[in-house]
């Protein structure tokens, strides 16, 4: 395999890798679409808390999330059960911001070279690298379909 393939590749793989997880961290704090689905669902009755009680909890919870504090923020709220399932997902987002860092450096890396060989992959990386995506997208809705 030649550098201009193996550089082309790094590109298909780890530029689409970070934009998805950067949007994907985007979404996971986004405060307004949990406000927003608080009042849709009916939380507010359910859970018997005020909205604004709700955002405290929202917000104490991106803050364990984002590893600025520890299980003691989230004991006022929940259980022990719901708190070993946080120290679950804390770890899941630990690792996915460890990826997308490192996708990140690779993805830099791999432009440079690409742009340093004057061999200019990010047209034929991006236009692969949907439809790859989008295959990888396809496989993990049947998977989930599957349970």
């Amino acid at each position: 395999m030649g550098v201009r393939r193996f550089i082309l590749i790094l590109i298909l793989i780890f530029l689409p890798l970070y934009l998805l997880l950067k949007i994907t961290e985007q979404n996971a704090f986004n405060k307004n679409f949990y406000v927003k689905s608080y009042e849709k669902n009916g939380v507010v009755d359910i859970s018997n808390r005020t909205l604004e009680e709700l955002d405290t909890i929202t917000e104490d919870l991106f803050i364990y999330i984002k590893d600025k504090g520890d299980e003691k923020v989230l004991k006022p709220y929940f259980n022990d059960m719901e708190i070993e399932h946080m120290k679950d997902v804390k770890e899941l987002f630990r690792k996915g911001y460890i990826l997308k860092y490192l996708s990140l450096i690779i993805s830099i890396i791999a432009l440079f070279f690409s742009i340093k060989n004057k061999k200019w992959l990010i047209e034929e990386g991006v236009f692969k690298g949907i439809f790859i995506w989008w295959g990888l997208m396809a496989l993990l809705f049947l998977f989930t379909l599957l349970d």
